[in-house]
């Protein structure tokens, strides 16, 4: 809602620019203390409208950087979840190896079981 009406307000004050505009377009050839006046009035409203239209464009650009830095951050916290749950299941194999392994339970062509957990897992 808040964004919708800040649009909408920046739009009405870009339009009331163009109008303020064309109206000074109109009277350029008028004498030079009225001219002045008009260009002051024309610099505050100027300062506003491009105040506005920066708004509207600095967020649309910003929010394209948002939501990728957002999905980014998603994707590496899904990656170091997965991470941290197939280490810790591999860490406690390994433990239960080296606690349940007093004579290695050797592979037929290998290393024991044990070994083979120091080896992936060393003890900490």
């Amino acid at each position: 809602m808040k964004d919708k009406i800040a649009i909408i307000v920046a739009v009405i004050v870009t339009f009331i620019y163009g109008i303020a505009l064309v109206a000074m377009w109109m009277k350029v050839g008028d004498i030079e203390p009225d001219w002045g006046r008009r260009l002051v009035l024309l610099t505050g409203l100027e300062a506003i409208v491009f105040a506005a239209v920066g708004w509207l464009f600095g967020k649309e650009v910003n929010r394209h950087a948002v939501d990728a830095a957002a999905e980014a951050n998603a994707r590496l916290r899904d990656e170091a979840r997965e991470r941290g749950s197939v280490e810790g299941k591999g860490q406690a194999l390994a433990d239960a190896i080296r606690t349940n392994s007093r004579d290695g339970n050797a592979f037929a062509d290998g290393p024991s079981l044990r070994d083979l957990a120091d080896r992936l897992f060393p003890p900490q």
